[in-house]
């Protein structure tokens, strides 16, 4: 079965672009254009994955990441955030990785499977 990954993003140009390369990789990919609607997206189909953007409108990428902590059904998902602000406050939050914008493909990746590989010891854990 595909894995479910879930990008939030607002800049067009990047999530049309990860979400084509994430689909060419036989992900099943979905997307957000901000955190409001990557909350409300997550909650509905329960990603086994969520890339997702620091700097958002509705809600920013910690917001998201402090709301699905906070459900049970959604605080285990591996989350991975895009962010061209290198600040160490923004990268300290708990999250499973970051990736600086821009970045490499081949960097994604890596941290895709990493993350899911973790999601995947949780679940047979459970």
């Amino acid at each position: 079965m595909k894995k479910k990954i879930l990008i939030i993003e607002d800049d067009p140009l990047i999530l049309e672009a990860t979400f084509e390369f994430l689909k060419e990789e036989s992900f099943d990919v979905s997307t957000a254009v901000n955190g409001l609607e990557g909350i409300e997206r997550a909650i509905e189909i329960i990603p086994d994955l969520i890339i997702s953007d620091i700097s958002m409108p509705y809600k920013n990428g910690h917001d998201v990441y402090k709301t699905l902590q906070s459900i049970p059904k959604t605080s285990k998902i591996p989350f991975i955030f895009f962010t061209a602000n290198v600040q160490k406050d923004n990268l300290q939050i708990g999250t499973d990785d970051y990736l600086l914008k821009p970045f490499r493909y081949s960097d994604l990746l890596e941290s895709i499977r990493i993350g899911l590989e973790k999601n995947d010891c949780y679940l047979k854990q459970r």
